[in-house]
């Protein structure tokens, strides 16, 4: 029972001593961390990717008028390799039939890039695409660069880029 209450006391103090020196400087004693903000900060430090003109930077789900579009770039078991993935979605009230994308990624730190081209006719409100590739290790930033999908009724949705940035073991 006197180690528990030795325990608290020092657990008291270790939290009291956390606490802002003012009601005005309060801010939570843990953020959130997210991929996006480690990346952000990597490239704030001069770590992480550069961006280059005309790219969106990280926003990995972004919606419009037609629907929502999502882009992700994720470790592949390592060693250089990448899983580059996009879907998108329609809230249109008919279904995709067709969609036209295209996928730029580079890693700058090991000075490769790619583009991936293709073309799906499906019948579905949802589309994805998931593509590995060898991409060696460093930051790799992607993005869907080309949108174009076609619905039942002929209407078409275009414009949609979100993009992604992960380091890749």
């Amino acid at each position: 029972m006197k180690r528990l209450a030795t325990s608290l006391a020092v657990a008291v103090f270790v939290l009291s001593s956390l606490a802002p020196p003012s009601a005005s400087a309060a801010r939570p004693v843990a953020e959130k961390v997210t991929v996006q903000r480690v990346a952000l900060q990597h490239v704030n430090d001069g770590l992480g990717p550069k961006v280059m003109p005309g790219d969106v930077g990280i926003n990995n789900y972004v919606t419009g008028n037609c629907g929502w579009a999502s882009f992700y770039v994720t470790s592949n078991g390592g060693g250089g390799h990448a899983r580059l993935e996009a879907a998108a979605g329609t809230s249109h009230v008919f279904p995709i039939v067709f969609a036209d994308y295209r996928i730029d990624w580079r890693n700058n730190i090991a000075g490769t890039s790619g583009s991936i081209t293709g073309q799906t006719f499906q019948y579905s409100w949802t589309w994805a695409s998931d593509h590995p590739r060898y991409t060696s290790t460093g930051w790799v930033y992607g993005k869907l660069a080309k949108l174009f999908v076609r619905h039942q009724d002929g209407h078409a949705c275009v414009g949609l880029t979100p993009s992604d940035t992960t380091w890749i073991p």
